[in-house]
């Protein structure tokens, strides 16, 4: 809901520009189903238009909105009588997340977003003129924009989306390079005339060379057209990393714009129909003039030349990065690269130059990486500072004396000093070399490590210092020096304060969203030695042995529970009794025959219902002798003979018997109840007559 202005120096406020949604908007916003927190005005374009003119976009709750805001004799931004308002369709995204972008040309305004709410129209546009077809895949599929940039006569576009050659074979992102003409004026009439006739694209190649190369697919951030004297050309930095659901990792590849331009003279390629591979097209059926050339008018062009460009929007070949292999490469659980910015052509006192990379994390950490390397890639981390507790999603390199580095996150802008040499934490020669970083070296006559001043000229011998190896004969190294070459220092923020530290500490000036400024003492990265790694075989070690601990903690905790939970007592049905309770299922048909003891002998009888209890009747079928047997609740007939209960044999014998439900029971000193429970009568107790108590069970 505002526009901020503020000073490059020190992120002073000089006016803030409030606006926002009117009321009916925002409650649109919230019937259409979304949250009050996005139904805000989320400024999302910026384009200085003019001498004294800005062009402002916001989402406006979902209904994107431009206005201009003009520079008033008093030296404040204010909008014109007439306000200068329309709508912002096409160049300013309805969702405050969604990835966008543009560039101003020639005064006309260019974007890469969406032109819906529901954002299925994705669309490379020029403001009020032409865009890219609807619903076309063969020329955007999903995209997600993360830069734009003029270049020569053409304008360039950096995304990435879902692959529509890959189709066939999966589903695949791809980083791409799209670019248009700036005097295209579209097809000459019809519904087409408001089409692009110059849009190409070709595949951006950010991978690790060999012969199954690692591509990182999805391109997060570039950096602007930069003049580098190190490699030679013009050249783009781009930050990229491998998709989410997969093995997390990051790389950053610099592209040569000369390169990019020989891709699009190259092949193009095409798909006959939906059931083909994509196959590079001959140059035979490629119509005169080249499409993809910016000519004086496009639509005085032959039929075949609007054919071809409908149905042939991708290049064949991919665009590989600089040396074929990326700059930097991470690969880390605890961050991806988010946003890039470089210091080009940072000159040592020895004349030689060196691109200073400025790379944010998902993590809020901003790493400085140098180039040492000519005509082979080799980088060091020269730095890694915790700037913010959330992913970093902007930065800017601002030059000057001293040079500073502005970094954004969704809620805080803070503004660095970039050459940091930490001089109270350093104390050898050999350590100060062994930082590799062109801002820092060591001063002869002072023998400290100091700053490398920009503002005078400096004497190559008053200074000692090897970014390319980090050692350097005049600066043996000593025993106690505490970091190597090419060593990772750590990142610690100490305290805050009001004064800058002149002993090369690091002021920061953070702005945070509620619009208050504050100076931050940032003394920066401590200096220690190279971090521990481990071999293979020690990580095997350890594996094997913790794997040898487990197994001997579960089988003890096996054992434990094992014993204590046994339960010897469960064997009596019922603890006042001196019986012994034993019960065998088995089949009712099998006639098997235990061992038994003793000439006690047992009739089974059907149990029949007597009206009348005894009170001398224990219910619970314990051991007990009622007085009379009359009197019990059931009494019994003839001895039982059904098959299902008879026992034919000696019931004398030393052999078993089955029950009444089959189970085996020893044949002496047993006796049976009306339900086949077997009881072992003690040596003691004699009898000859079974007694039923109240729930029929056999008694002596």
């Amino acid at each position: 809901n505002a526009v901020y202005n503020l000073t490059a120096s020190g992120l002073k406020l000089q006016q803030k520009l409030e606006w926002y949604s009117e009321e009916e908007d925002v409650q649109m916003c919230i019937t259409k189903g979304k949250e009050m927190e996005n139904c805000q005005n989320y400024i999302r374009v910026l384009n200085v238009v003019g001498p004294g003119r800005i062009l402002v976009c916001g989402t406006n709750a979902y209904k994107p909105r431009c206005r201009h805001y003009q520079l008033s004799p008093t030296g404040h931004y204010v909008q014109p009588e007439d306000k200068g308002e329309k709508s912002g369709q096409g160049i300013c995204p309805y969702d405050p997340r969604h990835n966008s972008t543009s560039v101003l040309v020639d005064s006309e305004v260019y974007a890469g977003t969406v032109a819906d709410f529901a954002e299925v129209d994705p669309l490379i546009h020029r403001w009020d003129s032409l865009r890219t077809p609807q619903y076309d895949l063969k020329y955007l599929n999903a995209p997600n924009f993360v830069n734009s940039m003029q270049y020569e006569d053409f304008v360039f576009f950096y995304f990435r989306e879902t692959s529509e050659e890959y189709t066939n074979c999966g589903k695949a992102v791809y980083s791409r390079v799209g670019r248009v003409c700036k005097g295209d004026r579209g097809f000459p009439r019809g519904g087409s005339r408001h089409r692009w006739t110059t849009f190409f694209k070709a595949r951006l190649n950010c991978s690790i060379p060999g012969e199954f190369p690692f591509a990182f697919d999805e391109i997060q951030s570039t950096s602007v057209l930069l003049p580098t004297s190190q490699l030679g050309s013009e050249v783009v930095y781009g930050v990229f990393t491998t998709g989410t659901n997969s093995i997390t990792g990051s790389a950053v590849c610099a592209f040569k714009m000369r390169d990019i331009l020989d891709v699009f003279d190259g092949r193009f390629k095409a798909q006959q129909n939906a059931n083909m591979h994509w196959l590079p097209v001959s140059p035979e059926k490629v119509p005169e003039p080249r499409p993809g050339l910016c000519v004086n008018d496009s639509t005085t062009l032959p039929d075949q030349y609007y054919i071809f460009v409908g149905s042939h929007t991708l290049m064949d070949e991919p665009v590989q990065p600089l040396l074929n292999r990326p700059v930097l490469t991470r690969a880390t659980q605890t961050h991806r690269l988010t946003t890039i910015a470089v210091h080009t052509n940072a000159t040592t006192p020895d004349g030689q130059a060196y691109d200073v990379l400025f790379l944010g994390t998902d993590d809020g950490k901003v790493l400085t990486v140098v180039n040492v390397g000519r005509e082979l890639v080799s980088t060091v981390v020269i730095q890694e500072i915790q700037v913010f507790k959330t992913p970093v999603r902007e930065m800017m390199f601002l030059g000057g004396s001293p040079p500073k580095l502005l970094v954004g996150s969704d809620h805080n802008l803070k503004l660095m000093n970039v050459r940091q040499c930490f001089t109270s934490k350093i104390k050898t020669c050999s350590d100060c070399v062994a930082l590799q970083s062109p801002y820092c070296a060591w001063h002869k006559r002072e023998s400290k490590c100091v700053t490398i001043p920009l503002d005078r000229p400096i004497s190559r011998r008053d200074y000692i210092q090897n970014v390319s190896s980090g050692n350097h004969t005049e600066c043996p190294k000593s025993a106690s020096s505490s970091l190597g070459p090419n060593s990772i220092p750590s990142e610690q923020t100490k305290g805050t304060a009001k004064s800058v530290d002149s002993s090369g500490s690091q002021t920061i000036t953070i702005l945070s969203d509620d619009g208050l400024t504050k100076e931050v003492a940032h003394e920066g990265p401590v200096v220690v030695g190279p971090r521990e790694s481990y071999t293979a075989e020690t990580l095997s070690i350890a594996v094997g042995v913790g794997c040898v601990l487990a197994v001997l903690l579960g089988f003890i905790a096996g054992w434990g529970c094992a014993k204590r939970c046994r339960k010897d007592h469960d064997n009596i049905p019922y603890p006042d009794t001196d019986y012994e309770y034993f019960e065998q299922r088995h089949n009712l048909n099998i006639n098997t025959r235990l061992v038994g003891e003793g000439k006690e002998e047992a009739t089974y009888a059907e149990p029949v219902l007597d009206g009348k209890t005894s009170a001398n009747v224990m219910p619970q079928g314990t051991h007990h002798q009622p007085d009379h047997q009359e009197t019990t609740m059931f009494h019994f007939a003839q001895p039982y003979t059904r098959d299902l209960y008879r026992f034919e044999g000696d019931l004398n014998s030393s052999r078993g018997r089955p029950d009444a439900f089959g189970s085996l029971r020893p044949g002496g000193g047993i006796h049976l109840d009306g339900f086949g429970t077997a009881h072992r009568v003690p040596a003691q107790a004699k009898a000859t007559l079974p007694i039923s108590d109240g729930y029929g069970t056999a008694r002596c």
